[in-house]
Parts: C-alpha cells; structure tokens; sequence
C-alpha cells in the first residue's frame, strides 16, 4: 500500500462525492466529471483521500439499493481496489475522539437541524480529523449551514477547513 505524503493536508469525501468519482464515465455527469477531476488532482498532488467508516457504511447501502448489478459491482470492486493501493484511506473512529464527534454532532444538529442525520455524522468525523483541511461534497445543505460554520468557529477558530464540491475555487 502507498502512503501519501502526510505534510500535505487531507480530504474526506461524503457519500454523494464518492459514488460521483466511481461512476463509470460512460454514465458521468457533470458532478461526475468534477469529482474524478478534482480527485485525481489532488492524489497527484499526494494529498491523502479519507472516507470515514460511516461513509463506505452508507455507499455500500446506496450502491445495493440501485438496480444496476453489474455498474454496482464495478464500483465496489474499483473502490476495494482504490483503498488496497493506498489511494483512500478508511479512516475509523479513534476511542478519544469519540466523545468529541458525539458533541460534534449533538452541536450541528442543534444549530441546523435540516441537515440529514447521515451527513452530520460524516461532517462530524471529518472535523474531528485533526489533519482534514475539508469534506468534499455536493451537499449544498453542508456547504452553506451557517450552523457548521459557527461550530467551526467555536471550537476550531484558527483552523482553515472548507466544505466544498471544489478546492481549488
């Protein structure tokens, strides 16, 4: 498995960011397309790519529920292989952030209650990263939650993390 240069910062990737980057380019749209360029960009600049537990959680539910078998299988497959070589990181929930994401979560959701559970969960976990500079989605609902915002800056004042659909704008 191939490391990715830890000096540069880290992404994580919500469920809707993932299966856009996975999806065959036969079948992209333009999310799809955004995804797998943004994606590649930022593993050729090794930046680590991270996906919480609960997010291949909630894309293995997605993918079973839709009726495309052999596309589904192809996806999980490509996945499988993208964190056997070191290109996504699953990252697990350490037992001393734990009571940190559990008051994450209990904070998004009292500040913004329109956000889906799924996702307060995944943005949760991606601010409690330490080294996660942003969560790549295209949740418009998490990109403008002023609720996050003042979350983020409550606890983390200082520190620069962005919830987007593109880093580079």
């Amino acid at each position: 498995m191939s490391e990715k240069n830890s000096d540069f910062p880290c992404y994580h990737l919500d469920t809707n960011y993932l299966i856009n980057y996975l999806t065959p380019l036969d079948k992209a749209t333009d999310e799809c397309r955004q995804a797998q360029s943004i994606v590649n960009r930022l593993r050729n600049q090794e930046h680590q790519l991270r996906v919480s537990a609960f997010t291949v959680g909630e894309f293995v539910n997605v993918i079973v529920q839709k009726k495309d078998a052999t596309k589904n299988q192809n996806m999980l497959c490509t996945f499988y292989d993208l964190v056997r070589q070191g290109d996504f990181i699953i990252r697990c929930v350490e037992n001393s952030e734990l009571s940190q994401i559990s008051k994450m979560m209990d904070e998004i959701r009292a500040k913004d209650f329109v956000i889906h559970p799924a996702d307060v969960i995944i943005t949760s976990h991606s601010i409690v990263d330490q080294t996660c500079c942003g969560l790549l989605t295209f949740e418009g609902d998490l990109a403008n939650s002023s609720g996050i915002k003042e979350v983020l800056e409550t606890h983390f004042p200082k520190r620069k993390f962005m919830i987007v659909d593109d880093p580079y704008r």
